[in-house]
């Protein structure tokens, strides 16, 4: 009875504090890398399909971005934010962009972009019926 005692006072004494251990999403754990074109849709305009090697990029950090585009870098910052899809009504990830000196508006319905990662593909897709999406690959090293 003794020793019963003293382990169920080992299990409630012992103290774990959340902040020392903070929680990332499964989002943001697995967008984080770098990433390369494979399709994009356009609505009405079908789709148009990228082989490897192509150099649009994408690299992620844990809140920085980084686009090549035809050559081109864009960089910034970027948040994750939990919402419901306005179409579907299912919870989705919105992505926010901005740029680094800037605050981002998190009230901004215009442009609704969500993410979602899986099996090492991206997908960045807006929340709109006609509109289109961009899936891109992970790119392993």
């Amino acid at each position: 009875m003794f020793a019963l005692l003293c382990l169920l006072f080992l299990l409630t004494s012992c103290e774990k504090n959340d902040a020392d251990f903070p929680e990332a999403t499964e989002t943001e754990n697995s967008l984080v890398g770098t990433w390369e074109l494979r399709s994009v849709t356009n609505g009405w305009g079908g789709a148009i399909e990228y082989k490897p090697g192509n150099g649009n990029i994408y690299r992620f950090t844990k809140d920085t971005y980084e686009r090549i585009t035809d050559g081109t870098k864009y960089s910034g910052k970027y948040i994750l934010k939990d919402e419901v899809s306005k179409l579907t009504n299912m919870p989705i990830k919105r992505i926010i962009f901005y740029e680094a000196h800037t605050t981002p508006n998190l009230d901004d319905d215009f442009g609704v972009l969500h993410v979602k990662v899986e099996n090492n593909i991206l997908i960045i897709a807006a929340d709109a019926y006609d509109a289109g999406s961009s899936t891109y690959a992970r790119k392993v090293r």
